[in-house]
Formats: C-alpha cells, sequence, structure tokens
C-alpha cells in the first residue's frame, strides 16, 4: 500500500508515490512515529531509487486510534491522507 498524489520537490521535480518507510509504535504510551518517503513513482521506489522527499508524523491517542483489530498500516494511510501536503491523495 502506498499513496499517489504529485506534489513537488525540492530537486524541481514531482514526486507522485509516497510509501511509509518507518513505523515506531508505543502501545504502552499510544504513541507511534511514522515516516513517509516520497518517490518520482512506484518503479522508481521498486528500483531503490533515492526518496525525493521524507515526512514524519507523530500520533498520539487524542489524533490516532489505536485498534488493533484493524490494519495498522491502513490506518495510518487514512490518518496521512487528512495531513496537508497529502489531502485528496489516494491509495494506489
Amino acid at each position: 500500500m502506498a499513496l499517489c498524489k504529485d506534489l513537488e520537490t525540492n530537486y524541481g521535480v514531482t514526486a507522485s508515490y509516497h510509501k511509509i518507510i518507518d513505523l515506531n509504535i508505543s502501545w504502552h504510551k499510544k504513541e507511534c512515529s511514522v515516516t513517509i518517503s516520497s518517490f518520482l513513482s512506484e518503479q522508481a521506489r521498486l528500483d531503490n531509487k533515492s526518496a525525493l522527499r521524507t515526512a514524519y508524523f507523530d500520533y498520539n491517542e487524542d489524533k490516532f486510534n489505536f485498534n488493533v483489530e484493524h490494519n495498522i498500516t491502513e490506518q495510518l494511510y487514512s490518518k496521512i491522507k487528512q495531513e496537508s501536503d497529502f489531502i485528496n491523495a489516494t491509495d494506489c
């Protein structure tokens, strides 16, 4: 799973494929940190090309429902789509 949306980068090119590359969860504190990297395309990621940009998000139980009955990664992608840069992003 990943997100698709055209986002300008500092390199003057558009990144259109955005993938969670790191996730740290403290179940005890009900906090998590998410790292999402942006690539030129899905193929660029599959070809091990470098990320063109990286974003970091921290969520606690006030911002995120730590519901283990549902896929945490899918829940996080839904939450990230509410962040300003990722509004109107689609699942890809």
